[in-house]
């Protein structure tokens, strides 16, 4: 499947391409971040956090109107 970024970077073209089709202007943003947390006490973890999140955002504008959408579903149905 590849890279998160190969991803990430392949569905941006794919929504931005269909935009293109449809004739309207569009933004895509792609997001990828991942967070750990570390609780220490006593010289001892007391919690563990790990969280990642992968997303895809697309603005668009037609006719002096804007709307926006937000997928964390990178597949070609989404």
């Amino acid at each position: 499947m590849g890279t998160i970024e190969e991803v990430l970077r392949t569905a941006g073209e794919k929504v931005l391409e269909a935009a293109r089709r449809k004739g309207v202007e569009a933004e895509a943003y792609l997001l990828h971040d991942q967070v750990l947390n570390l609780e220490v006490a006593n010289d001892q973890i007391e919690t563990l956090k790990e969280a990642e999140e992968t997303g895809l955002g697309l603005r668009v504008l037609r006719d002096g109107r804007l709307g926006f959408a937000y997928t964390s579903d990178l597949s070609d149905q989404a």
